[in-house]
């Protein structure tokens, strides 16, 4: 059936064969013309290079383009990569640190970070559970503000050794104060993170210890029989009957006051050494006041009050004032306290330190003046000629009979090396200087010496150590005297194988 219709269309075709070859040679002489008509016009050929510059370009730049969207494309690809990886980072943290926050927030242990200074930076919510307090209450409080006075020092020296190691310290136990003013027993490890950038502080984690100390308090007492205990209770009887004897002879007393707003000093406790001091008894202390009665001397008290209300910070202070006591007699005290200020009421509000009696020794430095003066003037008065070198050999002293005897004035020697040993004779003089150094005395020494006009003369001459107020030795002092012979009449008397 192909053939018939292709044989039906055979005269079609063979009608529109002359005609397709007429327009294809129509077509061909144009297409010559117009290649003549481009050939020929300049402005032509100029339009159509610069075209082709175009199209050359132009794909460049769509080469280029191509290029620069593939890059964004992975660009943007990346970035989104990066972002998930972020978003992802970003949840496990928040989901760690809410992890960690609630570990904190519910742990029963106590975690606080303190500055360089031992002022408190962070502390967690258990603090209110342990010790009473809101854990914002403490934040730029010293730490051992609320430590038990007997345990302070112990805490401090931890602490200090805290500062120069990195790495985790031995635990301590300690007491502190509660809210409520009891005592709680804490265990505490300590671990300096200062370099730590991520944490800038000393991490001290703190464990309430109390019902341990308690319960092996009661098992130690129930495990012990009757004889045991009745011996223990003895040998304690007998503890506190020696330490109540010492605290009652010796002649310091330890103290903690609580300052009450209005400025109240409150005596919260009191060794019995006190009492052997100053004659009042603590029931007495306590219901008159420590600064509210009659027990500092009067000319003193302004500056002991001065002391404590210049303060404006938590400190350490040493002073010496008066007492009077109940007997009517006046006492010297050095008290070496401890100041606590609180920063949210802005004012002192606990003292605590040692006091020691210092009355003997202000009696002995005041007879020491007496007798220094005493000294004085008996050196300037004798008629021997007194020398004082220190151990430099140096003068730093010269009586007026030296001045008399040597011809030189204090001015003109004082702080000099000793110009009045013959050149011949000062290496035996000073090998008994420097033995006088090391505390020999020497006694009659026979010595020629020099006077300013250069006059020889003979001398006896003998040592003392000089000591400062420790007992050291200072210098040396000299005491000389002049050889003076004998007229010839009185050696007649005397030597009777001179009269023939």
């Amino acid at each position: 059936m192909l053939s018939d219709k292709l044989q039906a269309l055979e005269p079609q075709i063979n009608e529109l064969l002359p005609k397709i070859q007429n327009i294809t040679t129509t077509l061909k002489k144009q297409s010559v013309s117009f290649h003549e008509v481009a050939i020929s016009d300049p402005l032509l050929i100029e339009e159509n290079k610069t075209l082709e510059k175009l199209k050359t370009i132009n794909h460049k730049l769509e080469v280029k383009v191509m290029q620069q969207a593939s890059q964004l494309r992975q660009l943007e690809k990346q970035l989104q990569e990066e972002k998930k990886k972020h978003i992802r980072s970003n949840q496990l943290l928040a989901k760690s640190e809410a992890r960690l926050q609630s570990i904190v927030r519910n742990a029963f242990d106590l975690i606080i970070v303190l500055e360089a200074d031992m002022r408190v930076q962070y502390q967690s919510p258990a603090i209110e559970q342990i010790l009473g307090y809101k854990p914002e209450d403490r934040i730029g409080k010293l730490f051992g503000e609320l430590i038990h006075p007997d345990d302070l020092a112990a805490v401090k020296s931890y602490l200090d050794n805290l500062l120069e190691q990195f790495e985790p310290h031995q635990t301590i136990e300690f007491r502190k104060r509660h809210a409520n003013n009891s005592w709680v027993y804490l265990e505490a490890i300590g671990s300096n993170c200062l370099h730590d950038s991520s944490v800038g502080g000393i991490i001290i984690n703190l464990r309430d210890i109390t019902e341990k100390k308690q319960h092996l308090k009661k098992v130690l007492t129930t495990n012990i029989d009757i004889n045991q205990f009745r011996e223990t209770e003895a040998k304690v009887s007998q503890l506190e009957f020696r330490d109540r004897k010492f605290s009652q002879i010796i002649c310091e007393f330890g103290y903690d006051f609580t300052v009450l707003s209005d400025g109240v000093f409150v005596c919260e406790w009191m060794t019995e050494a006190f009492t052997s001091i100053a004659g009042y008894t603590l029931q007495e202390l306590k219901s008159l006041g420590w600064l509210h009665f009659n027990l500092i001397h009067p000319d003193d008290e302004q500056i002991v009050w001065q002391q404590i209300q210049s303060c404006s910070s938590s400190c350490s202070e040493e002073s010496e004032y008066r007492i009077i006591t109940k007997n009517g007699e006046v006492r010297w005290l050095r008290d070496y306290k401890q100041i606590i200020w609180d920063e949210e009421q802005n004012c002192v509000t606990r003292v605590y330190g040692i006091c020691q009696d210092i009355t003997e020794c202000k009696r002995y430095q005041v007879a020491l003046r007496e007798t220094e003066r005493t000294l004085q003037r008996f050196i300037k008065v004798a008629s021997l000629a007194i020398i004082g070198i220190d151990v430099k050999g140096k003068v730093t002293l010269w009586n007026p009979a030296a001045e008399k005897l040597f011809g030189w004035m204090l001015p003109e020697v004082e702080g000099n090396r000793l110009s009045i040993i013959p050149e011949e004779h000062k290496e035996n003089f000073y090998a008994l200087f420097q033995s006088s150094l090391q505390g020999e005395v020497h006694n009659g020494v026979k010595l020629h010496l020099k006077k300013k006009d250069e006059l020889l003369f003979e001398s006896y001459y003998s040592t003392v150590p000089m000591r400062d107020a420790a007992g050291k030795i200072i210098g040396t002092m000299y005491v000389f005297s002049q050889v003076v012979e004998e007229p010839f009449w009185v050696r007649y008397l005397r030597c009777p194988t001179l009269r023939v």
